[in-house]
């Protein structure tokens, strides 16, 4: 039977099987950034360059969706939630590092308490504006980790397609909040 492990010393397996039908060949494994640009897309009516600059920001907070618990900090989840919104996003969540729990608390923060984000972000014109107003007024990064300029790559290469290096949806937990990276998934057997 075919399986995929991870290339990593602990060499984790996950069957064909768990994989959605879409890969079940092994083929096309999506990122969470390029689903996540697609879903915000069509569930907040975003355009693509606001999308990619919102998954950019996050990238920025997670490791290019790796690093779903912040590295000695309480921060959990795509958006690092610390605080109320992280009691609030464990209360709402049934797996803080699933695809789903993430992404729907993120669409309901978006459409709720951040709904004024929401109406900046969409009458943004540039990447660039978009990525400001969501660092700035989403997140609020403290100001020594803000890091405009690596949320800008982010958001570029998303744009350009290159999702290398980013977390995968039919992830493995690798333990202690991380996700296993699409490029160390490998197919392997027949």
């Amino acid at each position: 039977m075919k399986r995929f492990i991870l290339a990593i010393a602990a060499c984790a397996a996950v069957s064909l099987s768990s994989l959605s039908p879409a890969h079940a060949d092994g083929a096309g494994v999506d990122t969470i950034p390029e689903v996540l640009i697609e879903d915000l897309q069509q569930e907040l009516g975003l355009k693509d360059f606001q999308a990619a600059a919102i998954a950019g920001n996050l990238a920025q907070e997670t490791g290019n969706f790796t690093m779903l618990h912040q590295i000695r900090g309480p921060g959990r989840g795509y958006s690092q939630w610390s605080g109320s919104r992280r009691t609030e996003f464990q209360n709402f969540a049934d797996d803080t590092l699933s695809y789903e729990d993430n992404r729907d608390f993120l669409i309901y923060e978006l459409t709720g308490p951040y709904a004024k984000v929401l109406t900046r972000l969409k009458a943004t014109k540039t990447t660039e504006q978009a990525a400001q107003v969501f660092m700035k007024q989403f997140l609020r990064p403290n100001p020594r980790h803000a890091n405009l300029p690596r949320r800008m790559r982010f958001a570029g290469a998303y744009m350009a397609g290159n999702f290398s290096g980013a977390g995968c949806i039919d992830h493995v937990h690798l333990g202690g909040g991380r996700i296993a990276e699409c490029e160390r998934i490998v197919r392997v057997g027949s």
